[in-house]
């Protein structure tokens, strides 16, 4: 990736490869300038907001990457990676896991297949120990409707159905 910026510097996707490559070093102050770099040769570049909100959140400056993922949703309506690093961000905080569901409901709609739908899953588990059992039954059967085959929602729901005393559910 270093040697593609040598050989295009105005090219902000060779940028962006750079600042990925080197955020999956764990080199995040690297990677937060090269995305910098990327951003003003092209400021709209699909998964640049992402990829340094990313880096942002390695860095622990939690606030700046919140404010970069609600853009790149903005900007990007039709890609999930945004909002299902949304869901990932909000899961971090028992305070916002409501905003967690939210935009992991959102991720698997638009990618039924995707980690945001088993994310969602994920949630549902995080909902029926916090006592919103209904919460976790109508998340996983959301999911169900999203992705009728989706193993974890069924088992989920088996155990939810086990736990309440309906054994014919």
């Amino acid at each position: 990736a270093a040697q593609l910026v040598k050989l295009r510097p105005k090219d902000a996707q060779s940028h962006l490869a750079l600042g990925q490559a080197q955020l999956a070093s764990g080199k995040f102050e690297e990677a937060l300038k090269t995305f910098d770099e990327a951003s003003a040769l092209n400021p709209r570049l699909p998964a640049l907001r992402t990829s340094r909100a990313l880096a942002l959140v390695a860095l622990k400056r939690n606030s700046e990457a919140e404010a970069e993922l609600l853009k790149a949703s903005q900007e990007n309506t039709g890609d999930v990676r945004p909002i299902a690093a949304l869901a990932d961000f909000y899961l971090g905080d028992e305070k916002t896991l409501g905003k967690a569901l939210t935009y992991a409901k959102q991720a698997a709609q638009m990618s039924p297949n995707s980690a945001a739908a088993q994310l969602l899953a994920y949630l549902s588990v995080v909902q029926a120990r916090q006592g919103d059992l209904a919460g976790a039954v109508a998340t996983n059967q959301q999911l169900l409707q999203l992705d009728p085959g989706n193993v974890t929602a069924l088992r989920n729901l088996a155990i939810l159905a086990r736990d309440q005393g309906d054994s014919a559910g």
